[in-house]
């Protein structure tokens, strides 16, 4: 079960990675569309640009949080509760 565990933080990281790294482009989709000199075509194409990005990077926030508190969850239910039922017991490792 720890396998489980370390997976879905390193999940969670590289959700949280490729948020970050889409939050940053669209900085440069903002960017792009404060330029007076566009056409309305062009606006509406950084505009949706913009959008499916916002979504994107709210969504991957929204994953990498889901799968941290599966990671925790994981480790609370399987591998903490062992450990401590194995001092219980009398065995330590």
């Amino acid at each position: 079960m720890l396998i489980a565990v370390v997976g879905s933080v390193l999940l969670a990281f590289g959700s949280f990675y490729l948020a970050i790294i889409d939050m940053i482009s669209v900085f440069a989709i903002f960017k792009d569309y404060a330029d007076p000199s566009l056409g309305v075509q062009d606006y509406t194409k950084l505009r949706n640009d913009a959008v499916t990005t916002i979504v994107r990077v709210i969504d991957g926030f929204l994953i990498g949080a889901i799968l941290l508190l599966f990671a925790f969850a994981v480790y609370d239910l399987f591998v903490r509760s062992t450990q401590q039922d194995d001092r219980r017991a009398g065995r330590a490792y």
